[in-house]
C-alpha cells in the first residue's frame, strides 16, 4: 500500500464520519471528495476551504475519529507559570 492510497482512505472515513455526525450531507461529501480529487488537496482541508465547515469542526472530527482529546487553545486557560519553563 501507498502513502497516497492511505491518505486517499483517511480522507473517505473522514467523510463518512461527518455524514455519520450529521456535520455534513452525503451530497456535501461528495461535492468535496470531487474538489479534492480535482485539487489534489485533503478532505478536510477542501472542506473548509469551500466553507462548509470550519476548522473546528474538521479538528474535531478528526480527535473524535483518532480517540484523542481535543482542546481549543484559544479558550483554554494557560497558567503563566507554566510558560515560563
Amino acid at each position: 500500500m501507498r502513502l497516497t492510497d492511505t491518505i486517499l482512505d483517511q480522507d473517505k472515513r473522514l467523510g463518512d464520519y461527518l455524514v455519520n455526525r450529521n456535520i455534513i450531507s452525503r451530497e456535501q461529501a461528495k461535492t468535496i471528495a470531487d474538489k479534492a480529487v480535482e485539487t489534489k488537496s485533503k478532505f478536510g482541508e477542501t472542506a473548509i476551504n469551500l466553507g462548509i465547515v470550519d476548522d473546528i469542526d474538521i479538528l474535531s472530527a478528526l480527535s473524535e475519529q483518532q480517540g484523542l482529546p481535543f482542546v481549543d487553545l484559544k479558550t483554554f486557560n494557560i497558567e503563566r507559570t507554566a510558560l515560563e519553563y
